[in-house]
């Protein structure tokens, strides 16, 4: 029964919209017509959103007289204006929020470049190699990114404090990044896909290289021109360093697996030399006929028990538990190790009357590990002498010569 009554009646009182400001500015002549938004109360008290359209009903040289008013109930648009109000707020809050950085780009101007170069068609390792060779095509496309927003985080990751100081470290800060990530972003583009998801290194204002995984998406409705494009930027350095650690540490168990097998390779030669020259020695003094021979023995016992015990020192070294997996090298003298090679092999060089020559600088360092080098020379003496012929006296040649920086060493016999 709305006959005879006026729109006042029907006012919400929660109403704070200007209606009879406008409607005195149309009797007044100031408006031809206005339209205006109020909140209504029907007659069973639900509440209506209503647009109000007034146009008058008189000419502009007549007094006001009526006008005729046009009520659209657009009650359901407001709540739907409210709801994406409501929902734009909250997508703000969690994007402003979020512990990860998050950017809003429109990449809509990278899209009409990489047409306007029209390589969008070619496979995408052409399109690769096009950036690799065409640096300045690469720059161009980059250059086309707008940043519409950035959250904290962002501005976190790339030690700026303000979004202006962001955007005017942009460029220098993205095309600083390895440029493969980029080129592989412009591929994805071209190929029309929606989201991309990629690792790469960063630097910050502060020059901090930073490991960070890369991921963006397009708005649904957006999805042809790339207007509104949401990207992370997630920092997994702690991630990456633990992986490298990781690796690192597998190394470095191969390394001492490797190590112990060596080991006890030298233990069952090195070690096993020593025992039989002492053995040997021991057998000797026995039989020994008078004290001259006995003080000979007793001197060579001893020199090869000081051999034995530097022998022993240099193994520890070599199974040292330590997270270096180098092996330790030292400045080594090679005659005074072919020297002391020469005496633990003594009894076995006596017994058999071998003839061992050195053609080698007593001047002459090198740099390696004791232990390995002993092992070496014990391997290549004691085999001359263990290969000996049987109808000719040995004769063992140790020459060395340097090549390109490096020392070569020859251990020459006439065994079989």
């Amino acid at each position: 029964h709305l006959e005879n009554a006026t729109i006042h009646e029907f006012v919400h009182e929660e109403d704070t919209s200007n209606f009879e400001d406008f409607l005195l500015q149309l009797k007044k002549g100031y408006l031809n017509k206005f339209t205006s938004t109020k909140k209504l109360v029907s007659n069973n008290g639900r509440v209506i959103w209503a647009n109000i359209a007034v146009s008058p009903m008189w000419s502009n040289k007549e007094l006001p007289s009526s006008y005729i008013t046009v009520i659209e109930d657009i009650t359901e648009k407001k709540k739907a204006s409210e709801m994406l109000k409501e929902s734009e707020s909250r997508f703000k809050s969690l994007f402003e929020d979020s512990p990860i950085p998050l950017r809003e780009e429109d990449l809509s101007d990278v899209q009409k470049e990489l047409k306007r170069l029209d390589i969008c068609n070619i496979p995408a390792t052409k399109i690769y190699r096009y950036f690799k060779t065409n640096p300045d095509a690469l720059e161009r496309c980059i250059s086309k990114i707008k940043i519409l927003e950035v959250n904290k985080e962002t501005l976190n990751l790339k030690s700026v404090a303000t979004k202006k100081e962001f955007l005017s470290n942009y460029h220098n800060l993205t095309t600083s990044n390895s440029p493969n990530i980029l080129i592989k972003q412009l591929i994805a583009i071209c190929k029309d896909q929606t989201s991309f998801t990629g690792e790469t290194k960063i630097y910050t204002v502060k020059n901090e290289a930073k490991d960070v995984q890369i991921k963006w998406y397009v708005v649904p409705g957006f999805e042809k021109n790339y207007k509104r494009v949401f990207v992370s930027t997630e920092d997994i350095t702690e991630r990456k360093n633990a992986v490298r650690e990781l690796k690192n540490s597998h190394k470095i168990l191969i390394e001492r697996n490797k190590r112990l097998l060596e080991f006890s390779y030298i233990i069952s030669h090195n070690l096993r030399s020593h025992t039989s020259n002492i053995q040997t020695i021991i057998a000797n003094l026995a039989l020994a006929e008078d004290e001259e021979e006995k003080d000979e023995l007793l001197d060579l016992l001893k020199e090869v028990s000081d051999s034995l015990d530097e022998t022993i020192h240099n193994l520890n070294e070599i199974t040292s538990i330590r997270t270096n997996i180098d092996i330790d090298k030292k400045t080594l003298n090679l005659n005074e190790y072919i020297e002391k090679t020469l005496a633990v092999l003594t009894p076995k060089i006596k017994s058999c009357k071998a003839v061992v020559t050195i053609n080698v600088n007593k001047d002459l360092n090198l740099k390696y590990n004791p232990a390995y080098l002993e092992s070496i020379l014990l391997n290549l003496i004691s085999n001359a002498l263990k290969y000996a012929h049987t109808e000719r006296i040995p004769e063992i040649t140790i020459t060395a010569k340097t090549f390109k920086g490096n020392i070569r060493l020859y251990v020459i016999d006439n065994g079989i």
